[in-house]
């Protein structure tokens, strides 16, 4: 017969628990903790050779909710004495720092107010043994007269040995953190991710663990026989792992922050790959080589757009390379667009103004891009609405948008490009995600830029979309994506 849990009233150490065949220990466990009733504050309990008894809370199910009614033998509810389990002793840390920092100010003849209870934190980071709290937590002036032995009891409630508190990012160009050390006196930390080592200063360096998912993609790249240029390497995000998982023959890392670059230095030797790697210190836009690299990573963001220049001239001139371009993505509505805007800004972006442009104004705008391919123009009729008619090719509001996965050259040298959109073609698209056309357009936008600087050479470049990763979102209209794109030069 099947007993309701709110039948028994638990003494001492017995609780509810569920009866039933061991063979059948593993798949009702999981359902238990599937609907929320498996009591984890308490041990399993092997009664016999053939019976476990299995730890509920006291909303257990019927047989029919937990899809037990075929059981056989029928289970039972029955109090049973059982040993607590190892979570069960653990008090929440922010739980036993209010408990213990209550009891300091008891003892100091202090008054526990509400207050200062409330200025104690609810969250904060780890790095190693230091631990780092929000500029929101000990602001009181009541902590910092109970000295050290307050510092002290913080760190016990909470498993450090250091304490440091964050405020504003540093205006310094470089945009430093700004912290300070409330107890240790190195702020130096160590941290260890995908299997690389990492050291840093906290008051001069942030830890960017965000970019997780693309430092495992490089970390799954091949790029032995490469030269790869780190435009703002930072302490090593990425440099080490193309080092070190990606094995490239050599990365030349180029950072303007002196704390990064010391940081940086020192991971290298860390991690054993000092010899592979050139670091160059200073400007980006000044230091970084040229005509040197098979892949130049920027891990820029908001935007990198400023080492585009530069990093277009790293790429080996005679074959050319890969570019890993990082940036923050706006999802917006398309509106229309004025006869001032720029056309790259339309198909990316949109347009905040109300205005309708004409066709033959539309075409206009087109005919400056000196391009033939539809694609654009689908973008564009996307956003805008309307029938754009340029070189003979007529894009209506019902035509398929824009997927641009093609490699199109120069146009003043290309001589077999239809100009169609097909389904292999959309399908050629390659993104982690599902594609929003967001970051279709922005990545369409960078392209077009990118093919635009390496116009002002001499010698015609195909410029062609890989890939595009999302990395994060910030929020619901906010992602950051890194746009693989191939660049090769017309032979």
């Amino acid at each position: 017969m099947w007993l309701h849990a709110s039948h028994y009233h638990l003494v001492g150490k017995m609780t509810s628990a569920l009866i039933i065949q061991k063979e059948e220990t593993q798949v009702i466990r999981r359902l238990l903790q599937k609907f929320g009733f498996w009591d984890n504050k308490r041990r399993l309990k092997l009664l016999s050779a053939e019976y476990v008894a299995i730890p509920i809370t006291v909303d257990a199910l019927s047989w029919a909710d937990l899809g037990l009614q075929d059981r056989c033998p029928p289970c039972q509810i029955k109090q049973v004495d059982l040993a607590p389990s190892k979570i069960s002793g653990l008090e929440p840390p922010a739980v036993k720092l209010k408990r213990h920092v209550g009891q300091l100010l008891a003892d100091s003849g202090r008054v526990v107010s509400p207050e200062l209870l409330e200025d104690l934190p609810l969250h904060w980071e780890k790095h190693g043994d230091l631990i780092l709290f929000s500029s929101s937590a000990f602001t009181s002036d009541v902590w910092s007269q109970l000295g050290a032995p307050f510092w002290r009891v913080v760190c016990q409630c909470l498993g450090g040995s250091r304490l440091a508190r964050k405020s504003s990012i540093s205006a310094d160009g470089f945009r430093s953190p700004q912290v300070a050390l409330l107890y240790g006196d190195d702020s130096w930390v160590k941290h260890v991710d995908n299997g690389i080592r990492y050291s840093y200063d906290v008051k001069c360096c942030m830890f960017s663990i965000g970019n997780i998912t693309e430092k495992l993609r490089v970390a799954q790249m091949d790029c032995k026989g490469e030269t790869v240029v780190d435009l703002y390497a930072g302490i090593g995000y990425f440099t080490l792992p193309y080092l070190v998982h990606a094995r490239a023959d050599r990365v030349i890392a180029c950072e303007w922050n002196p704390a990064s670059v010391e940081a940086l230095r020192r991971n290298l030797q860390l991690n054993g790959v000092q010899d592979r790697c050139t670091v160059y210190m200073g400007d980006n836009r000044e230091v970084c080589p040229v005509d040197v690299a098979d892949r130049v990573n920027l891990g820029l963001i908001p935007s990198s757009d400023a080492g585009w220049p530069v990093a277009c001239a790293a790429l080996k001139s005679d074959s050319g390379g890969i570019l890993h371009i990082h940036g923050n993505v706006t999802s917006k509505h398309p509106a229309c667009f004025t006869d001032t805007d720029d056309l790259e800004h339309i198909v990316a972006e949109g347009c905040e103004s109300q205005q309708t442009l004409s066709v033959q104004q539309n075409a206009a705008l087109m005919t400056e891009l000196n391009t033939t391919c539809s694609c654009y123009l689908k973008s564009f009729r996307r956003s805008c609405g309307k029938a754009v008619e340029s070189e003979g090719v007529v894009i209506s509001p019902e035509t398929d948008g824009c997927y641009c996965g093609l490699s199109i050259s120069n146009p003043k040298h290309a001589d077999s490009h239809s100009g169609v959109i097909t389904e292999t073609d959309r399908r050629n698209v390659s993104c982690n995600k599902k594609l929003r056309p967001e970051w279709q357009s922005w990545s369409e936008r960078v392209r077009l830029k990118i093919q635009g600087l390496f116009e002002r050479g001499n010698n015609a470049w195909t410029i062609t979309i890989l890939h595009i990763e999302h990395v994060k979102s910030y929020a619901p209209h906010m992602d950051h994506l890194v746009l693989d794109l191939d660049c090769r030069p017309c032979t």
